[in-house]
C-alpha cells in the first residue's frame, strides 16, 4: 500500500488519475481518508444505458368503470362509520 497522503495530494492525484489512467472510462477516482492520511480508491462505474437495446413498454391502463352505486348510495355515509 502506498503511504498516506494529504487531502489536497489525493484530490489531485484522482484528478491526475481519471484524465490518464487506462480504466477511466470505466472507473472513478475518489479520495478517501484512512488512518494516518489520506488515499485514493478506485470504484468501477456501472456501464452505460446506451448500451441498452431493447425497450419495455408499460402495458395502458384500462379505463375505470363507473360506480354502479346510485347517487344516493355513494353520497349517505355509512352506518358503521
Amino acid at each position: 500500500m502506498n503511504a498516506p497522503m494529504t487531502e489536497e495530494e489525493a484530490r489531485a492525484e484522482c484528478a491526475r488519475l481519471s484524465r490518464e489512467h487506462p480504466d477511466r472510462e470505466t472507473s472513478q477516482f475518489l479520495p478517501r481518508e484512512v488512518e494516518g492520511g489520506w488515499a485514493v480508491v478506485k470504484v468501477a462505474l456501472a456501464p452505460p444505458l446506451d448500451n441498452l437495446t431493447t425497450e419495455t413498454k408499460a402495458a395502458s391502463r384500462p379505463e375505470t368503470a363507473e360506480d354502479p352505486r346510485s347517487s344516493r348510495e355513494r353520497n349517505v355515509p355509512h352506518p358503521g362509520f
